[in-house]
């Protein structure tokens, strides 16, 4: 496996692992997630960032204890086929404005 591929990999355990805790945690925090991510794509257009989704969800109530549990709420949503990445790099606002793959509804 190269780097890359390890790297995605970690990420992607990291998500699923992040995401357990919090279910433990909160065991309606992924039906409120997916709920809530349902309705933002409701008014998008265009391409939208993961982190207006986590933000967006935050000011509504629906705050992971670890961030990186919406990772796997966005895998989710992904392969259920509500969203797929799209070709446009955002700036993210939560990454010191490094560019990030945009989202966008399927």
């Amino acid at each position: 496996m190269n780097a890359t591929r390890e790297a995605l990999h970690a990420g992607m355990t990291q998500a699923a692992l992040c995401f357990d805790a919090e279910q433990q945690r909160d065991d309606t925090f992924g039906e409120r997630a997916m709920r809530y991510l349902r309705w933002y794509i409701t008014f998008q257009s265009g391409p939208f960032s993961a982190e207006a989704v986590s933000i967006g969800a935050s000011i509504a109530g629906i705050e992971p204890k670890d961030g990186r549990a919406w990772g796997q709420v966005f895998r989710t949503a992904q392969r259920e086929g509500l969203i797929r990445r799209s070709n446009t790099m955002i700036r993210r606002a939560l990454g010191h404005g490094s560019y990030g793959v945009a989202w966008e509804r399927c």
